[in-house]
């Protein structure tokens, strides 16, 4: 269709077009606009694809970098630029976008990456980033296995890592007296490997951790229901989901048709990243091309059957009235993020906040770098200059739009909070506030917590009913005994 590529607008085009081609179009500015030496960030995005989609990120690092070299005091004599390429959270795309970038022109002054966004994409870029002496700072590849400094020297991120998740689970289980839990997640996926250290921690605790049931990401067909099946025989009542939204679709259609949902006395728990509207069978059902397999529910059959489920997420932003980089307040960022992001046409993300402070955390190491010695920015992906930024890195600190931020090893400690999903609003239920690495204080306001069985009280995790039909049998063999 004329005017149209994969449904794209000519102007949707040009702006991408624009935005991935800085180098191109740079050298067409006057000479008399270049009063400042320009620097880059190799922006790695998921704006389209599958799995998952973030394009709010690329607002929030954009606001950064305007907001970098607005202040007169850091980088002065540098402009920060971001450049965008779309690695659609899938491994081969975000190579791609490493190659372009350590082979284009921009390379000398690019300070390093910003991205990639999914855990499973970081792993062959962070593992080569050490021969090409470039920085990988993240933004939101939480996956437990990069916070090896040996294996990932030059590997940081402004989120912190999952492998938190385990001990917020063991210390909420604890106190809803849950002995009995489940897993259901993608084979291959890296984001949900914290689980194997939460169930060695429930095993040390006397606690049981049935099964982390798994199905394979290149699979025939979209129907869960063999999966949820073997949960079900196994007396499963606690299910930790941890899955893209385009399988959360069809694994809560089948607990919709199985009687696997918190009115049925289950309680899942699935991850608070997904797009706001992941739920939405009917929108997406309507888009979906011919030929392609489609989710069997309705979007209300959809919200009866996620309602009442609970997640678990890191505090995304710092307080409304903390004060941070720049001077605004976080409220104030965030009235401002909200406006760029309506002019631009994109959702707000979630990980926005970390985004930002990942440009400023590249800015103000840079600062640091130049001001020793000003050479450095001629050698910035040398042995030793790249040894020297990563130093200044461990010991970046600053109150940032995201919280206060400081490294430890290649990520950072941060509250995680509950929450629950019920009638279409999220309800805060909880908090884990972290004192070290491996422990911390959970506060859960159980009263808040709207469980959704018939008589409004809190589900069982299925020991009492596995413990009755173990009785059962016995019984039953001591009578065909005698």
């Amino acid at each position: 269709m004329l005017g149209r590529s994969r449904g794209f607008t000519i102007q949707y085009i040009a702006c991408e077009w624009m935005r991935q081609n800085i180098y191109v179009w740079d050298k067409w500015i006057p000479d008399d606009n270049r009063n400042k030496a320009k620097l880059y960030i190799g922006g790695i995005f998921p704006i389209t694809g599958v799995y998952y989609k973030q394009s709010g990120v690329v607002t929030a690092a954009e606001m950064a970098a305007k907001a970098v070299n607005d202040n007169e005091t850091l980088l002065a004599n540098y402009n920060l630029t971001i450049l965008v390429q779309d690695g659609h959270c899938a491994a081969d795309e975000v190579m791609k976008s490493f190659i372009n970038y350590v082979t284009n022109v921009t390379y000398h002054t690019m300070v390093g990456i910003l991205g990639p966004a999914c855990s499973d994409t970081v792993e062959p870029i962070a593992g080569v980033a050490k021969h090409f002496n470039t920085i990988i700072l993240s933004y939101s590849a939480e996956g437990a296995l990069f916070s090896n400094r040996d294996k990932y020297p030059y590997f940081f991120r402004t989120i912190p890592e999952n492998n938190q998740f385990r001990y917020v689970y063991l210390k909420l289980f604890q106190k809803l007296a849950y002995t009995r839990v489940a897993a259901l997640t993608e084979d291959g996926q890296k984001y949900p490997e914290y689980l194997s250290y939460l169930q060695d921690a429930m095993q040390n605790h006397g606690m049981t951790f049935l099964v982390n049931r798994k199905f394979p990401r290149d699979r025939e067909t979209l129907d869960m229901t063999p999966y949820l099946q073997d949960l079900k025989s196994k007396g499963a009542k606690i299910i930790i989901g941890d899955f893209f939204d385009y399988a959360a679709r069809a694994v809560m259609c089948a607990a919709f048709k199985l009687g696997m949902t918190a009115g049925n006395g289950y309680v899942w728990f699935l991850p608070r990243w997904f797009n706001s509207n992941w739920y939405d069978t009917d929108n997406f059902q309507s888009d979906t091309p011919y030929g392609y397999e489609m989710v069997n529910c309705t979007t209300k059959e959809m919200v009866s059957a996620i309602n009442g489920h609970m997640s678990l997420s890191y505090k995304y932003f710092g307080d409304s009235e903390q004060r941070m980089q720049g001077g605004q307040t976080v409220g104030e960022w965030m009235k401002e993020y909200d406006k760029v992001s309506k002019h631009e046409g994109r959702e707000k993300s979630h990980y926005g906040g970390y985004a930002y402070d990942a440009v400023w955390v590249y800015a103000l190491a840079l600062d640091i770098l130049f001001r020793e010695n000003n050479s450095h920015v001629a050698t910035l992906h040398t042995a030793k200059t790249s040894r020297r930024l990563v130093e200044i890195l461990n010991e970046t600190s600053f109150d940032g739009v995201s919280g206060p931020l400081h490294f430890m090893g290649s990520s950072r400690l941060s509250d995680v909070i509950i929450t629950q999903w019920v009638n279409h609003s999220v309800r805060e239920i909880g908090v884990y506030h972290p004192t070290s690495p491996n422990d911390g204080i959970l506060l859960l306001n159980e009263s808040e917590i709207r469980w959704q069985t018939d008589d409004g009280r809190k589900p069982e995790d299925g020991s009492k009913s596995r413990f009755l039909l173990n009785i059962f049998f016995e019984t039953n063999m001591v009578r065909k005994r005698n």
